[in-house]
């Protein structure tokens, strides 16, 4: 079996079964929804430097 079959069956398993008195949250931060607002302006591109942003981007209401 895989690694990233056992990491799966493990967390799968906390929801399934988990231990008593314990609290199982879940995040999801939509990492693969392109980040329109940025937090900060990119730097615009110069001679011999790329165009940069932050890496960063507003969450419109997620916890931080």
């Amino acid at each position: 079996m895989s690694s990233s079959r056992r990491n799966w069956d493990a967390i799968v398993g906390l929801y399934l079964n988990p231990p008593e008195h314990a609290i199982v949250l879940c995040a999801d931060e939509k990492s693969q929804i392109q980040a329109l607002d940025r937090t900060q302006p990119g730097l615009p591109i110069k001679k011999r430097r790329c165009g940069t942003m932050t890496h960063d981007y507003k969450r419109n209401g997620a916890a931080t």
